[in-house]
């Protein structure tokens, strides 16, 4: 069974929150299952998708890092492009990151006042300034995120490119 757990990330009040949902992640199937329910359960409807009140829930299924090719982390969110229920898969080392950290879900809700990124490593989510990095390209931006952070081992670095 997937580690039940979720983590909270609001940039708004720039606070976080781990809890326990046992039943989502036995009752929808792998982790657009989990990711689409919590979207469901967390989201206002008829919000602009480029509100403040939009979501990005990441989730991930059972089978995340028990296999080579079970290694994809689900995103969904309400699409700027087209207004409705966006969703994205993301290879490489999150979902395994998020398996290792007892996560099956992280939910990001809110807007900072200026450039963020926030950095989470056992129970505590630090909130950093990402003003130097705003406009690099993912793979820069990435690379200094992780000198700085500077915690060797199970981490993974989510990026967005200049456009964002």
């Amino acid at each position: 069974m997937i580690y039940p757990n979720i983590l909270e990330i609001n940039l708004s009040t720039q606070t976080s929150e781990f809890y326990e949902d046992v039943g989502i992640f036995e009752k929808y199937l792998g982790g657009i299952g989990a990711a689409i329910e919590l979207f469901r359960q967390k989201i206002k409807l008829g919000i602009d998708p480029l509100s403040q009140d939009n979501i990005a829930v990441f989730a991930i299924g059972p089978l995340n890092s028990y296999y080579p090719v079970a290694s994809k982390t689900s995103s969904v969110f309400k699409s700027p492009l087209t207004g409705n229920l966006g969703e994205s898969y993301a290879g490489g080392r999150l979902s395994t990151v998020m398996r290792f950290g007892n996560i099956g879900a992280i939910i990001i809700k809110g807007k900072a006042d200026k450039p963020t990124y926030f950095v989470y490593r056992e129970g505590e989510t630090e909130f950093c300034n990402a003003g130097p990095i705003r406009f690099m390209y993912p793979n820069t931006a990435g690379r200094i995120i992780r000198e700085n952070v500077g915690y060797p081992g199970r981490r993974s670095v989510v990026t967005i490119g200049p456009a964002g």
